[in-house]
């Protein structure tokens, strides 16, 4: 076994791999439990560069894997996330055991689906266009005489804001009737102009039929205003993303160092809390103002914070989401 090992994912105790399944570029899979919950290993660091390409496609490759994984729970990790060692996985999973049962919990026999709506972007332009606002605004321009650079703007600006209203309320048309079906949603950001929104869905596999069936009922009730595409169903990224974290022992020390904890000894929550408090009041910069640096010394403070109280026996993990509620 190298000294290096790849994190694909933790996932529930439950785990079974399909028979022939392999890891990127072939490398052996293998499991490593500990009591409710496991992570899904193969050996070896990936040399990723700055090939975005090579990075994309070996990316797609592990959520196709992770696809074909049978489990009840799974949380992905971020991508090229690894351990020096079997020991720090072990270790990993048994610190951490109580955190990652509880977020293995929230995505339980769920998947994840993307909705994109489109809608008639220059249909909509004109029916804003003809909104009392934007009309009322054009007929005192007329009346006028003059039409200043100034005011196009604001024309502009009228427009987009009757856009923005319409885009709002069709999003909340369509939560409404969905939200009974989902365990959470998030906002995607919209790539092009035609897009009114993306959203990413997190909902029980078992619930694809009725999705897509309400999403139907809604599109005929807007007409040729608004076409959904819903994704096939797909692991859940966008909700819970583990970042793995294992500092080096130098900057460990360095953390416990200037918050002038003991050195090369794991420190308790509430102790580097203590600690960060108390630098913290001492140094903060309303209490410094003629301080240059005091800005820095609290940004210092925080990093040796978080450092420790994710890491501060050496290895840590991060629950992240990838989508804004």
């Amino acid at each position: 076994m190298s000294n290096h090992c790849h994190i694909y994912a933790i996932v529930s105790s439950d785990v079974q791999l399909p028979e022939g399944l392999t890891g990127l570029q072939g490398r052996h899979l293998y499991i490593v439990r500990h009591g409710q919950v496991a992570a899904l290993v193969s050996d070896g660091a990936f040399e990723l560069g700055k090939d975005s390409s090579l990075i994309l496609g070996l990316y797609q490759k592990q959520l196709e894997i992770l696809g074909q994984v049978k489990v009840k729970a799974l949380l992905p990790t971020r991508f090229g996330s690894g351990l020096s060692s079997l020991g720090a996985i072990e270790f990993l999973l048994q610190r951490h055991e109580a955190l990652l049962l509880e977020q293995l919990q929230t995505v339980a026999h769920k998947v994840q689906f993307h909705l994109t709506a489109r809608w008639d972007l220059n249909g909509e332009i004109q029916t804003a266009a003809s909104n009392q606002d934007v009309q009322k605004f054009k007929s005192d321009l007329q009346i006028s005489g003059k039409i200043q650079l100034e005011d196009q703007a604001r024309l502009g600006e009228l427009i987009s804001m009757h856009l923005e209203h319409e885009r709002q309320r069709l999003t909340d048309k369509v939560l409404l009737q969905l939200e009974p079906m989902l365990s959470e949603y998030g906002f995607v950001g919209r790539d092009q102009e035609d897009v009114a929104f993306n959203i990413a869905l997190l909902a029980e596999q078992a619930l694809e039929m009725n999705l897509r069936a309400t999403l139907e009922k809604i599109q005929i009730e807007l007409g040729a205003r608004i076409v959904f595409a819903l994704s096939a169903p797909q692991v859940a990224t966008a909700f819970r993303l583990l970042e793995v974290i294992e500092p080096r022992v130098a900057d460990l020390e360095k953390a416990r160092l200037i918050l002038r904890l003991p050195s090369n000894t794991p420190n308790a929550p509430a102790q580097i809390q203590r600690a960060f408090k108390q630098l913290a009041l001492e140094r903060h910069p309303d209490r410094n103002p003629h301080q240059p640096f005091a800005a820095e010394d609290m940004q210092e403070l925080s990093w040796a914070r978080e450092l420790l109280e994710l890491a501060g026996s050496g290895v840590g993990v991060r629950v992240q989401k990838m989508v804004s509620n």
